[in-house]
């Protein structure tokens, strides 16, 4: 009898221990916790406690921390929306070690090129405020390579990689800071009636490049653990192949991010435009 009330008298201590210990935790981290990632930084809350399960350093290049114009523009359209250079560099280098080719290093002192008022009309929509490193399609196909099997891939066509195509398929963007939107606009119009279009749409406006949107393609499914922008559409770009067509990038599926071209005439509603924001 003194033993059975014993093990109930342990077992009630266990029990006010344990409840104990839980009614602290809840009252305390995880409260703090929840509070953070329900407030005005939820979004930056949520980005550190996936990166600390991956037992990740939480606030790894944390670009609030090094450029307050930054900072503000992560305020504004929120940190998945903001790709720095130090992000951008951490999520494409292991596809730059794997192909053999040499690290970005991100650069020192480059600022943001659109102010704290023009960063607010694009909060909530489809814009990102992106750093490029000015990569080719050809050298991003060589990064990610073809195999499906390791995501973020290329679709396996070779076309571009002929020499005849060296004039366009080998030049990416000047490197620095890029407004753009993932939205396509404009499907069922021809090329040249795309043109008129974003003329329309305002003078601040232009075709993005089509390297630059590659860039931001694997970046995002990186940075964003799987996002697949420009899946269901080709953003329909500015340069033109050896036949004198407008090459496209886009239709961004597991089998992979492809490199196509078609004719200036074509007015198809898969046929879209990225837009990107012009410099002030």
């Amino acid at each position: 009898m003194y033993l059975k009330t014993k093990k109930r008298e342990e077992l009630t201590m266990v029990k006010t221990m344990l409840g104990n210990a839980l009614h602290a935790v809840m009252r305390g981290p995880l409260k703090d916790l929840t509070e953070k990632l329900m407030g005005p930084e939820g979004e930056a809350w949520e980005v550190a406690l996936k990166r600390f399960l991956r037992k990740e350093n939480p606030w790894q290049a944390s670009p609030k921390k090094k450029d307050s114009a930054v900072a503000r523009a992560i305020n504004v359209l929120g940190e998945r929306r903001v790709f720095t250079p130090e992000c951008v560099a951490e999520s494409l280098n292991p596809l730059r070690k794997r192909a053999g080719l040499q690290p970005l290093v991100p650069p020192q002192g480059v600022s943001v090129p659109y102010s704290h008022e023009v960063l607010k009309q694009y909060a909530g929509g489809k814009w990102l405020l992106v750093y490029s490193y000015g990569i080719s399609l050809r050298e991003q196909r060589l990064m990610a390579g073809v195999d499906s099997s390791q995501q973020p891939c290329f679709y396996n066509n070779d076309w571009w990689l002929k020499p005849k195509e060296d004039s366009w398929a080998t030049k990416g963007v000047k490197p620095g800071w890029y407004l753009v939107s993932t939205e396509g606009r404009f499907g069922s119009q021809t090329w040249n009636q795309q043109e008129q279009s974003i003329r329309d749409f305002g003078e601040s406006y232009e075709r993005a490049d089509e390297h630059l949107m590659g860039e931001v393609c694997l970046s995002a499914h990186l940075i964003n653990e799987g996002e697949r922008l420009l899946e269901n559409f080709y953003h329909w770009g500015k340069s033109l192949d050896s036949d004198g067509d407008r090459v496209r990038v886009g239709a961004f599926d597991r089998d992979g991010l492809r490199v196509s071209n078609g004719w200036v005439g074509s007015s198809y509603g898969y046929l879209r435009v990225c837009l990107s924001r012009k410099f002030q």
